[in-house]
């Protein structure tokens, strides 16, 4: 979906009682791009935060001394500034790791068994004390985790050109999305109607979740973003 055509709707509904410089033919003033844009940046964290939009998959290679794994770049291969001594994330020059983690879905071993996640009454289980550490109790450097997670998307640029850029939004999540960007553009100027956009977003989302609108978690991963790196 090109940038031009959310601006469209965002200047021409619900928004237009809001001071963007909105006409009928859906234009917004430039001055207000980027308060728009990262309106709208906050709505699509918060939309793949809440659904399995973009699930991407790591390989972490396990050090028999290390316990805990920061999914950060400055552990990742590709990274030649880092001075860490192990770069443990294996990524590629072509598909750099880029510190999108919003928290870790699943992690499987070299058999593709499933590690179970923060179950204490599993001993073999790992663990995820922030969203971005691993927690291995048992490592070996003879062997790698391979992660699935959900990812941030990408960032609007406040400068960019709204006729050609092109927003990573599912369809399904454009009226949550623009719910979202209304609640965040009236928060300066009516607090009771920005709650009261807070709340159907809410609601927005607890429906679509009901109804499926999006596979669960668990089941997204079978539908990974071709980006493992081995």
């Amino acid at each position: 979906m090109l940038l031009a055509d959310l601006f469209s709707y965002i200047s021409t509904l619900d928004s237009s009682s809001i001071n963007i410089g909105g006409d009928d033919n859906g234009d917004i003033a430039s001055n207000h791009y980027p308060k728009v844009i990262n309106a709208i940046n906050l709505a699509m964290i918060d939309l793949y935060t809440e659904f399995p939009v973009k699930v991407r998959g790591m390989t972490i290679q396990l050090y028999s001394h290390i316990t805990e794994y920061y999914l950060d770049s400055d552990y990742a291969a590709t990274n030649t500034e880092s001075t860490e001594v192990y770069k443990y994330i294996t990524d590629t020059a072509n598909n750099p790791f880029t510190d999108d983690v919003i928290h870790i879905v699943t992690a499987f071993n070299e058999e593709g068994e499933e590690f179970y996640l923060n179950n204490e009454e599993e001993s073999l289980s790992l663990y995820t004390p922030s969203y971005d550490i691993l927690q291995h109790p048992y490592p070996s450097s003879e062997n790698a985790v391979f992660l699935t997670y959900k990812a941030l998307p990408t960032k609007i640029p406040t400068n960019s050109d709204v006729d050609t850029y092109k927003v990573g939004l599912p369809r399904q999540l454009l009226n949550l999305l623009l719910v979202y960007v209304n609640y965040k553009l009236l928060s300066s100027v009516n607090k009771e109607e920005s709650m009261a956009k807070l709340n159907e977003y809410l609601s927005l989302v607890t429906k679509a979740k009901t109804n499926g609108l999006f596979l669960s978690d668990e089941a997204a991963n079978t539908k990974i973003e071709d980006s493992k790196w081995e």
